[in-house]
C-alpha cells in the first residue's frame, strides 16, 4: 500500500525518470560518446587546465560565469571528464524535464506511458547523433527547448505569484542556454517569445492587470538573467589584453566564418594598402596567423570588408534572396535535412487538423505567425551563408518543441470534451466525438519516430566507426608528443583537421576525441598554429610554460620555431611546408631551412612530419 501510494504521489517523475534511464541505457551501451569538433575539444582542454597547466575561467566561446563553474569543478575533480558530464548532463537533464511535463499533462497511468515512451524515442531518434556526438550550440537549444515546452504548457488560471514560481526553472535553464552559447540562444529568441505570445493570448481574457503582471515579470527575470550573465562576462574580460583579443576574435569570425579570404593575384593593390605580404596572406589561406604578430584585428577586419564588397560586387542583394529562397526550401522539403523536415511538416499538418477538429480559429493566425518566424531565422541564416547542421537542427527542435506544445494542448482539449459528450450521451458516443484525434497524432508521430529512430542508429553507428577510423591519426601524433615531453610542436592548422583516406569515406572525415576514454588533464606540449584561440591571452600563458614569449613585436611562436630548442612543427604527410620558408625569407628577412626529423606512423605508414626549423639568418 505504501509503494502505491508513493508511486501515485511521484509518477510522473518516476515515469519520466525509467524512460531517461532506458534511453541513456541504450545511447551509453550503443555507442562511445565524442566532442564534435575543434570548438568543444579546446573548450574542454582550457577549462580543465590541459591548455594552459591549470584550470581557466576564461574560455572564450562560452560565457564567464558558467565557464568559471565548470574550471573550478575541474579543481576539485582533478582527472574527472567535467565538461563530457556536464554536456550530458544537460541534455539527459532537458529531456527529462521534457518528459516529466508530458506525463503530467495526461491523465491516466496508460496514457502516461505511452506519451512517455514515445518521446523518449522520439528524442532518441531525432537527437542520437547530437548525444552521442556532443557539441554545445546543441546544448544551448535543448535547454532553451526544454524551458520553452514547459513554459506553454504550464497550468492555466495561476495567479501571478504562482505563475512566476512554476517559472523560475524555465528562467534558470534560458539563462543558462545563454551563458553556454549566447549566440545561438539569442538566434533562439524570437521563436521563445513566440510562444510567450502564444501562451499569453490563451488567456481568457487576453488584456489584463493580472496577465500583464505574469508575462512581463518572467520575461523580466529571463531579460535580468541574460543582463547579469552579460555584465559578469564583460567584467571578466574587461582587461586591456583580453579587450585586445575580443576584438580579434569577432574579426576572425567574420572573415573566416561569414566571409573569405581573396586571393592574392589581382589583389595585390589591396594586400599592398593593409601591409600584408603574400607570405602573410598565405598564412591567413592556411590559418597559421599565430606565426605572424602583425596579423592584428584591422588586418582582418579590412580583409572581410575588402571580401564582402568583392561578394556585392559578383553577386546582387536579389541574387542572393533568390539563392537562399532556393535554399530554404531545399532544406525544408529535400531529403538532406530527413526526418527533421518531415517532423516539421507532419506536425504543422496533426495541428492544424485537431484545431480544425477542435474549432480553435486562434490557429487561423498562430501556424502562419510561427511558420514566418521560422522562415526569418532560416533566410537570415541561409542568407548569412551559415548553416551547419548544429544550427539547422537547432532551430529544427526548437520549432517541434514549439509544435508539440500546441499540440498537445489540442488533445487535451480534444479529451476533455469527448468526455463531457460520454457523459452526456454514452451510448451514442462516436469516435467523432472521443479522441481520434488525439489516437492519430500517437500513431502518426509513432511510425515516423520508429522510422528515424531505426534510421539514426544505422547513421551514428557509420559516423562513430568513421571516427574512430579518422582518430587513430591524430591518437598517433598526441601520443607522439607525449612520448617527447621536453619537446614542444607546433602544429599546422589544416593538418589536425581531418583524415582524408577516401578508403573509407567520400569525404574527409572529421578528427575528435572521445568524452570519457583516456582523460588526461595534463597540460599539453603542443599546439596549433591558428584556430580561435591562438593570440589569447591563454596562448601566451600557454607558450610561457615552454620558455616561449612575444618580445619586441615578434610573436612567441615566431622566435620560438628557429630559436627555441627542442621546439618543432608537424605537418601532414599531404602537405607542404614551403610555406613556413616563405614567410621568413620574406617578412622576417632571414634564410631558414626545413628539415624532416622524424615521422609518425600509423600502421608502417607515414601520416605527419615532424620538422625543425633552423635559422642561419638574424632575428
Amino acid at each position: 500500500m505504501q509503494t502505491v501510494k508513493f508511486y501515485k504521489k511521484y509518477e510522473n517523475l518516476i515515469l519520466a525518470l525509467v524512460a531517461l534511464i532506458g534511453m541513456m541505457l541504450f545511447v551509453g551501451l550503443k555507442f562511445d560518446y565524442y566532442y564534435q569538433a575543434n570548438d568543444d575539444i579546446y573548450i574542454k582542454n582550457i577549462l580543465s587546465g590541459a591548455y594552459t597547466g591549470t584550470p581557466e575561467g576564461h574560455n572564450i566561446q562560452m560565457h564567464y560565469p558558467i565557464s568559471l563553474l565548470i574550471s573550478v569543478l575541474y579543481r576539485i575533480a582533478g582527472n574527472l571528464p567535467i565538461y563530457g558530464l556536464f554536456l550530458c548532463a544537460c541534455h539527459y537533464g532537458a529531456a527529462f524535464l521534457i518528459f516529466e511535463r508530458s506525463a503530467r499533462l495526461v491523465q491516466r497511468t496508460r496514457n502516461k506511458v505511452i506519451v512517455v515512451v514515445l518521446e523518449a524515442v522520439i528524442f532518441t531518434g531525432l537527437l542520437m547523433a547530437e548525444l552521442v556526438i556532443m557539441q554545445y550550440t546543441v546544448t544551448c537549444t535543448l535547454l532553451a527547448a526544454a524551458a520553452t515546452f514547459r513554459f506553454y504548457t504550464t497550468d492555466k488560471g495561476l495567479g501571478v505569484k504562482a505563475f512566476v514560481k512554476s517559472n523560475i526553472l524555465n528562467v534558470i535553464l534560458v539563462t543558462l542556454a545563454f551563458l553556454i552559447r549566447s549566440e545561438m540562444l539569442l538566434l533562439l529568441l524570437p521563436m521563445i517569445c513566440t510562444a510567450g505570445v502564444f501562451k499569453w493570448f490563451a488567456e481568457k481574457p487576453v488584456f489584463t492587470k493580472e496577465n500583464a503582471s505574469k508575462y512581463f515579470c518572467v520575461f523580466g527575470l529571463i531579460l535580468a538573467g541574460l543582463g547579469v550573465g552579460q555584465l559578469t562576462h564583460m567584467i571578466a574580460y574587461s582587461n586591456e589584453e583580453w579587450t585586445a583579443f575580443d576584438r580579434f576574435f569577432k574579426d576572425r569570425t567574420e572573415l573566416y566564418d561569414y566571409q573569405y579570404i581573396p586571393e592574392y593575384a589581382g589583389n595585390e593593390d589591396f594586400y599592398d594598402e593593409i601591409g600584408l605580404l603574400q607570405s602573410e596572406q598565405e598564412l591567413l589561406v592556411n590559418y597559421n596567423f599565430g606565426l605572424d604578430e602583425d596579423i592584428d584585428a584591422d588586418i582582418l577586419r579590412q580583409t572581410a570588408e575588402y571580401a564582402a564588397g568583392l561578394k556585392a560586387d559578383e553577386r546582387s542583394f536579389f541574387d542572393n534572396l533568390k539563392d537562399s529562397l532556393y535554399a530554404y526550401k531545399y532544406k525544408f522539403t529535400g531529403e538532406v535535412d530527413y526526418p527533421w523536415n518531415v517532423f516539421i511538416w507532419l506536425s504543422y499538418g496533426l495541428l492544424i487538423l485537431i484545431a480544425w477538429k477542435n474549432k480553435s480559429y486562434m490557429y487561423i493566425w498562430k501556424v502562419p505567425f510561427l511558420f514566418f518566424i521560422r522562415t526569418g531565422l532560416w533566410m537570415y541564416i541561409i542568407m548569412g551563408n551559415r548553416y551547419p547542421v548544429r544550427i539547422t537542427h537547432s532551430l529544427y527542435f526548437m520549432e517541434l518543441a514549439i509544435l508539440a506544445a500546441l499540440i498537445f494542448e489540442e488533445c487535451r482539449k480534444e479529451y476533455s470534451e469527448g468526455q463531457k459528450k460520454y457523459e452526456a450521451s454514452p451510448a451514442l458516443i462516436k469516435a467523432w466525438q472521443s479522441c481520434s484525434f488525439s489516437i492519430l497524432v500517437v500513431a502518426a508521430f509513432g511510425i515516423l519516430g520508429i522510422s528515424c529512430f531505426e534510421y539514426h542508429v544505422e547513421m551514428v553507428t557509420a559516423e562513430s566507426e568513421l571516427r574512430d577510423y579518422a582518430n587513430r591519426e591524430i591518437i598517433a601524433l598526441e601520443e607522439y608528443c607525449e612520448s617527447n615531453p621536453d619537446s614542444f610542436y607546433f602544429i599546422d592548422v589544416y593538418s589536425s583537421v581531418s583524415c582524408t583516406d577516401y578508403v573509407m569515406s567520400n569525404s574527409a572525415i572529421e578528427y575528435s576525441e572521445k568524452a570519457f576514454k583516456d582523460v588526461d588533464n595534463s597540460l599539453d606540449n603542443y599546439d596549433l598554429m591558428g584556430g580561435w584561440v591562438v593570440k589569447s591571452p591563454l596562448t601566451a600563458r600557454k607558450l610561457a610554460n615552454f620558455d616561449m614569449k612575444e618580445t619586441d613585436g615578434i610573436s612567441a611562436m615566431e622566435r620560438g620555431i628557429v630559436d627555441a630548442e627542442d621546439v618543432y612543427v608537424i605537418i601532414k604527410t599531404t602537405r607542404s611546408p614551403e610555406w613556413i620558408v616563405s614567410y621568413y625569407n620574406e617578412k622576417v628577412g632571414i634564410d631558414v631551412t626545413v628539415s624532416q626529423v622524424d615521422e609518425i606512423k600509423l600502421q608502417g605508414k607515414p601520416i605527419f612530419i615532424v620538422y625543425q626549423v633552423k635559422n642561419y639568418g638574424n632575428m
